[in-house]
C-alpha cells in the first residue's frame, strides 16, 4: 500500500500514516523495515502493508526521494535591554 507520514514521535516511537484512501494507520518504531524517521517527516511517502491488527501498518519503508529532513535548531539568545 502507498501512504504518507502524518507524524512520527522519535521519543515515544510511534506515529501515524495516512493511506491513499484517507484511512489512518498507526505505526511503531519496530514496524519500519530500516530505521524509523528522524526529524520532520510529515508528508513523506511510504510503502507498507496492513497488519492483522486493524489500523496498524507493518513493513513500512520510506521512499528514497522523500528522505526526512532534520529539524532546524534555533538559537535561544537572551534579549538584553538597556538598563
Amino acid at each position: 500500500m502507498l501512504g504518507r507520514m502524518r507524524w512520527f514521535n522519535e521519543v515515544r516511537g510511534d506515529g501515524m500514516i495516512e493511506c491513499e484512501d484517507g484511512e489512518p494507520y498507526r505505526v511503531l518504531a519496530e514496524d519500519f523495515v530500516t530505521s524509523p524517521p528522524v526529524g520532520r517527516c510529515a508528508g513523506v511517502e511510504v510503502t507498507f502493508r496492513a497488519a492483522a491488527e486493524p489500523g496498524r501498518a507493518v513493513d513500512v519503508a520510506l521512499s528514497q526521494e522523500d528522505a526526512p529532513r532534520r529539524a532546524r535548531l534555533r538559537s535561544h539568545r537572551v534579549m538584553r535591554g538597556s538598563s
